[in-house]
């Protein structure tokens, strides 16, 4: 299927340091157009059919590659070392406590100040897509060791993008990345009456500063998106969890914090009934963090337009959050016969990579129309 995608690429700017950034173009003969830019390996736009044929952009984002670096939103970034928070900005490994950069709070966020979705990847083009390359240094905003990370962006003739990660390090470190594009399948206005089905039958409930501090089932919540669900309705259900963030943050759980690999399966799909556009999602992670993107209201987007809150859904697919320091309290036992103790540690090994060790991740974001 590759050899009828089309990749260009072209000059999109320079940083304020005077480096270069570049904008990688993936074309499917149907239209399809996914953008991708050396900065950040951030997802620019996707254009994508409604039911009646018409293209529009379905990812939010910004003009220039300052506005990337003057925002915090991460828009459309790949995110790491470490996606979503570690409690207290600090974690255990191997004995010895690493203090990372506090950049939401007390926690450190999206790997501190100057993540992963901030630094100008290196590429190199594919018959279907576009290969990142970046090298972050030992002592990176706190996390040790040398890691060196590939990400693959392919898109194919059916409407699917597919992601795959990988990475290697020349000492122990923590490792979780995700990618954090912004979508709206009506390509304007709110994000509120998309459709979201949600394949888990828990998240993690979190404390204010979003650390997890327990699992919660979803029946009865606002968070029960398994037979599919209208965002607005959602919110609208009395639920002290998302009335203190003002909308949804969190990490719904596919599988076992202690799980390494996973096979890649679909998990989650939108669909915004006016267009007929509908997204899914696939991955081989054991979390799917959902945001409803409460974060943009003031947001000045292309064109000079102006966000407001829920103007977007993000489905992040990555590890459990703080997983590097355990699991949550009330997470469960080992069924094989050991403690809860263990479980935390295997939990912490499962998101650990080794010299010698690859982690790999992938996912895939499909589009359709029905």
């Amino acid at each position: 299927m590759h050899a009828h995608i089309t990749v260009r690429c072209d000059p999109w700017g320079q940083l304020p340091t005077g480096e270069a950034v570049e904008r990688y173009t993936l074309t499917a003969p149907n239209g399809v157009e996914v953008a991708i830019s050396t900065l950040g390996a951030t997802l620019l736009h996707w254009l994508a059919p409604d039911r009646e044929g018409r293209l529009a952009n379905i990812l939010l984002g910004f003009e220039t590659p300052a506005d990337y670096l003057a925002s915090d939103t991460h828009m459309g970034g790949l995110i790491g070392r470490w996606g979503n928070r570690i409690a207290d900005a600090r974690f255990t490994l191997d004995t010895r406590v690493y203090e990372l950069e506090a950049n939401d709070g007390v926690n450190s966020l999206h790997g501190g100040v100057r993540g992963f979705d901030r630094a100008v990847w290196r590429a190199e083009r594919l018959d279907d897509g576009v290969r990142m390359h970046h090298v972050s240094p030992d002592g990176d905003a706190g996390f040790p060791g040398r890691l060196t990370v590939r990400v693959d962006f392919r898109l194919d003739v059916t409407g699917a993008l597919r992601l795959d990660y990988h990475a290697q390090c020349d000492a122990p470190t923590p490792i979780n990345l995700t990618s954090h594009p912004y979508f709206n399948l009506a390509a304007t206005g709110t994000a509120l009456d998309h459709v979201v089905r949600i394949a888990a039958d828990r998240i993690l409930a979190t404390d204010a500063t979003g650390i997890p501090v327990a699992l919660r089932d979803v029946m009865d919540t606002a968070f029960d998106f398994r037979r599919g669900a209208n965002v607005r309705a959602q919110l609208e259900i009395n639920d002290a969890a998302t009335r203190a963030i003002h909308g949804i943050d969190h990490c719904f759980v596919l599988g076992a914090a202690t799980d390494r690999y996973v096979p890649l399966r679909e998990v989650a799909s939108a669909f915004e009934p006016v267009s007929g556009r509908e997204l899914t999602v696939s991955t081989t992670e054991r979390g799917l963090q959902f945001y409803t993107a409460s974060n943009l209201e003031g947001v000045d987007g292309k064109g000079g337009l102006r966000h407001r809150a829920f103007d977007a859904i993000c489905f992040e697919a990555q590890a459990w959050p703080n997983q590097i320091n355990g699991m949550p309290d009330g997470a469960g036992v080992d069924t094989r016969g050991g403690s809860a103790a263990s479980d935390s540690s295997r939990a912490a090994e499962a998101v650990t990579l080794r010299p010698g060790d690859t982690y790999r991740q992938t996912t895939v974001y499909r589009t359709s129309v029905r």
